[in-house]
């Protein structure tokens, strides 16, 4: 019997891996192992430095995940901020180990050469910073209402978008050659065709798909993304099979 298909799922800035913690009872583990990935300074890791330095956040989760992608099949999902870390571990992974991802999915990201917001997040001082927080949503305004969420959260956050905002991704000397799939929201301010950019990253296929609401769609969405994932690593092992009988 195969062994299950590992999936690594990073999050979006300021999120930990527990965001992918009602996952686990509509996905079918003999199939996939469902693999949070924590970055550091939160969750089971608080003890560890925040990192703000996209090339710091991807080497720290390399070494969390490098023994644990195994020699069997292995995916990566990433939302959001999520979406980039996924991109540059999964060449890093190729780069020192000469193992290629079955399959990405990238939700909530236009492609990395896409021009991104034009006023940084991370430099805004504190009332501004919240206000745009509050209105990318995701985060409840009473949050900033309590000061130990705040001295935990906004740290984190700001890290977070500092890694991401600064980051510039460079083109590497091979395209990964694994299927990608896009999601995003209806309401989010990404188009679907910022979202097929994402193509111009992998020589696999890349196919796009939209669900209802705003940029958090992942809140409202969990068992139909399963659903997507689980259809998605099943047809890529199918193609990984036949491509191996020619």
């Amino acid at each position: 019997m195969m062994q299950p298909v590992k999936l690594f799922c990073l999050p979006y800035a300021g999120g930990s891996s527990a965001i992918y913690a009602r996952w686990k009872k509509y996905i079918d583990s003999s199939k996939i192992e469902l693999l949070p990935v924590e970055l550091a300074g939160r969750g089971a890791r608080m003890g560890a430095p925040l990192l703000d330095c996209m090339d710091e956040v991807v080497e720290d989760v390399y070494h969390t995940i490098k023994d644990e992608i195994g020699s069997g099949p292995f995916a990566f999902f990433g939302y959001s901020m999520g979406c980039i870390v996924s991109l540059e571990l999964a060449h890093r992974v190729v780069q020192r180990t000469g193992r290629m991802p079955l399959y990405m999915c990238m939700a909530a990201r236009k492609a990395p050469h896409l021009p991104g917001r034009k006023n940084p997040l991370h430099t805004l001082l504190p009332e501004q910073f919240e206000q745009e927080v509050i209105k990318l949503g995701g985060t409840p305004p009473e949050l900033f209402q309590d000061a130990e969420l705040v001295s935990l959260f906004v740290p984190m956050l700001r890290a977070d978008m500092k890694a991401l905002e600064t980051h510039q991704f460079q083109p590497k000397p091979t395209r990964l050659t694994c299927d990608f799939s896009v999601l995003g929201g209806i309401q989010d301010d990404i188009s679907l065709e910022e979202l097929s950019e994402w193509g111009q990253y992998t020589e696999g296929t890349c196919t796009t798909y939209q669900y209802e609401g705003g940029h958090f769609f992942l809140n409202d969405h969990s068992e139909a993304i399963v659903q997507h994932l689980q259809q998605s690593i099943e047809e890529a092992l199918r193609r990984q099979k036949l491509l191996l009988q020619h």
